[in-house]
Order: C-alpha cells, then structure tokens, then sequence
C-alpha cells in the first residue's frame, strides 16, 4: 500500500526543507541537487517524481535537478516562520530599489530594466538573493503585487521592470 497524502506531503516538505539547505545563499539555477548524495538517500523515487510533477524541481541532467523558482518560494515558506521578518524587510528594500530605477533605463516594451548588480549595490543584499526572488516570483506572491522578471535572454543579470510593478493585484 502507498503513502497516505499527508506522508506523501511530510517527504516533499522534508525533500524542500534539504535543497533549501544546499542551495543556502547561491542562486537556485547554480546549485545541481543529486539524488544518488548521501543527503537524499532517504528520498523515495516517487518523490522525487511527484516533485518534479508539482514543478518544485527540474530535471537538468539525467541525474541531477535544480530547484525552480516556485520550489524556492515554497522552501522559504517552509523554513521561514511567518514569512520571516528578516526577508520581508530584504524584499521591501529589493522594491525601493526597482520602484527607483528610472525611466532612462526603459526598453522599447515599456520596461525598466536594471541590473541585478546595481539593485544588489543599492540594497546591501547578495545577487544570488536577488535573483531568487525574481525566479521565484516573491514579491508577487508574497505581497500580492506586480512584481518584476528577467529581461529576455538576461536571466540573472537584467532586471526588467513593469510600468505597474508594486500596484495590488485585484
């Protein structure tokens, strides 16, 4: 007999909480988690599966996966305790930083586009920390906002800003 829903949802939880600790202060699209490591010997392959179909993790190799954006964002939510207050004061600081970023910069689709350079120069914080928030989607989601994405072909490096970035989604 398989797992019950609640130990199918206590693996992943505890598959997110792992990655979360490797991946620690790096950018997710940099850190490959290997199933076969000594850290997730205790995984089950239908995990590892149902975490690849909830799009927590992707496949990058044939034996190695990174965590996306959306994988991220729940990790954190995991292992932070009411959108802790240390982030929520970091994700305050990356929107003052792109509600700043001035129009000189706009791109012929109307966006800003900033560095994730200068953002991470002006807020104190680790690009690697920026651009998690970008990937997966924070400030949408966390603050119910418009939030900002990669400029095309940028990941990482660009940030492009839209001309309703920070107004309430209704």
């Amino acid at each position: 007999m398989g797992l019950s829903p609640m130990e199918r949802q206590a693996n992943i939880d505890t598959a997110l909480m792992l990655f979360m600790e490797e991946v620690g202060d790096q950018w997710i699209r940099r850190v490959l988690i290997d199933p076969a490591s000594d850290t997730y010997k205790n995984i089950g392959e239908t995990t590892w599966i149902e975490l690849q179909n909830r799009q927590l993790i992707r496949r990058l190799f044939i034996h190695r996966f990174s965590l996306t954006g959306s994988g991220w964002r729940t990790g954190l939510e995991l292992t932070s305790q009411d959108k802790n207050n240390d982030t929520q004061v970091s994700l305050g600081r990356i929107c003052a930083s792109l509600r700043a970023a001035g129009t000189e910069r706009s791109a012929p689709s109307g966006n800003t586009l900033i560095s994730t350079q200068d953002v991470a120069s002006d807020t104190g914080l680790a690009c690697s920390f920026i651009a998690n928030v970008i990937d997966g989607e924070l400030i949408d989601h966390w603050l119910n906002r418009y939030g900002a994405t990669w400029a095309d072909d940028m990941e990482g490096k660009m940030i492009a800003v839209p001309p309703n970035f920070g107004l309430g989604k209704l």
